[in-house]
């Protein structure tokens, strides 16, 4: 029983310091609408999907520090602690990966790259100005909202030649299915951004997020 506490600690911990909600989502996200444009569960890429959440939320944690300080997010103290050995293990953690994927698919990593070159612009000051995309409001969520496009649709469609010939996809799935669908989660996807800016602004306003 003395073991119970300190475990649950760490999986607290772990689960906020990779934003564990967000992976299972996007993981999720690819497989139901994986099964649904191709038929089959790509279990590998959700998967890839969850590996690549995983990395760039636990990258995230090192540069938003200053307002989940203010925001009392569980597993600060830790990143804090163990900055350099996070960013470290994070751009192994990637390289590895890619170096892997493009051996196996070049499409998809070809995807890849596009979506953690988004989620570095996103997370770091690498824009003009030392700027990054989370601190510019429509850009913001417009960009976290093309993440989850990346992975959980065009993962699954880099399996079926983008969607282009319909005669790939499964059964009753047309192009107009697609649209529609990213329409739908893109704004399901905008509507809980919204929630989470909500509820984090006393942090945004602290670290000069708008």
């Amino acid at each position: 029983m003395w073991l119970v506490a300190p475990v649950m600690g760490a999986m607290s911990t772990f689960a906020s310091i990779s934003r564990l909600h967000i992976v299972a989502i996007a993981a999720l996200g690819t497989l139901t609408f994986g099964w649904l444009f191709t038929g089959h569960y790509p279990w590998v890429l959700a998967l890839v999907c969850a590996l690549d959440w995983f990395i760039v939320n636990l990258l995230n944690r090192v540069v938003d520090l200053a307002e989940d300080r203010v925001n009392r997010i569980t597993g600060v103290a830790f990143v804090d602690r163990h900055r350099r050995a996070i960013i470290i293990a994070g751009f192994a953690l990637l390289i590895g990966s890619l170096i892997i994927s493009a051996i196996v698919s070049p499409l998809l990593t070809v995807l890849r790259l596009i979506y953690h070159a988004l989620g570095l612009a996103y997370n770091w000051p690498i824009l003009p100005g030392k700027r990054r995309i989370k601190a510019l409001y429509f850009w913001k969520n417009t960009a976290s909202a093309m993440g989850f496009v990346l992975t959980v649709f065009l993962y699954p469609l880099s399996l079926v030649g983008w969607g282009s010939d319909p005669t790939l996809l499964a059964p009753g799935i047309t192009p107009a299915t697609l649209w529609l669908s990213g329409a739908f989660f893109i704004l399901f996807e905008l509507s809980y951004e919204v929630i989470y800016d909500l509820r984090d602004e006393p942090g945004d306003r602290a670290a000069g997020v708008r």
